[in-house]
């Protein structure tokens, strides 16, 4: 199925945008099973495991000229997906989210911290990493100066994909960001197809 374009996590912004490469998650999972960063660096949990800190990337570029990913963007993402923060939140893992921490804070431009309200030992490897149940980083600055209609209709987001167009029952047609030169910040992850279309058929036999 082609739903709408939907760059809001509250409004059940779909996982198929970190799925497809438009958005980008803060885990990524590694060809041996285990989880690598992606818009994490690091991260650190405290000894009595009541919360953590995780350190985020500074070279991330939102598309459409909204700047560089910060902490801001990060913490503000996961607040409005979370149940716990956002009550009004429809987002495929905002009850997950709620079971297993609070708000979270950036104390800077790269540094979030946050308290689980119950510790879960998979909390890296589900649910912030892109093969889990995970959310996509969207711009706050794109939401601020828009407004909730726009970020429901427009994914401003920091993967190597980006929408070019969007027809809900039809069809999604994303191209690489670096079509015309250059890489993405993790270079392996630079798209080898400069365009993807995705078709929506309805009919079983003609799919």
């Amino acid at each position: 199925d082609v739903g709408d374009e939907n760059g809001l996590n509250q409004a059940q912004s779909p996982e198929t945008v970190h799925y497809w490469g438009i958005g980008e998650t803060l885990f990524l999972r590694a060809a041996d099973d285990s989880s690598t960063p992606w818009l994490a660096t690091g991260f650190e949990i405290a000894s009595d495991l009541s919360g953590a800190t995780i350190t985020i990337r500074s070279d991330a570029e939102f598309t459409d000229g909204f700047g560089a990913l910060t902490a801001e963007d990060v913490a503000c993402s996961m607040n409005d997906a979370n149940a716990a923060t956002n009550p009004n939140s429809i987002h495929g893992q905002a009850g997950d989210f709620n079971g297993l921490w609070g708000e979270w804070t950036a104390v800077d431009d790269t540094t979030i911290t946050f308290d689980f309200t119950q510790f879960d030992a998979t909390w890296k490897d589900d649910f912030l990493n892109q093969s889990g149940q995970s959310f996509s980083v969207f711009s706050k600055a794109a939401f601020d100066q828009n407004g909730d209609d726009f970020s429901r209709d427009n994914i401003v987001a920091t993967g190597p994909f980006e929408v070019e167009s969007w027809d809900r029952d039809d069809q999604v047609t994303i191209v690489s960001r670096y079509a015309d030169g250059g890489e993405h910040y993790l270079p392996e992850l630079t798209p080898k197809t400069n365009r993807i279309q995705f078709r929506e058929i309805v009919e079983p036999t003609s799919r």
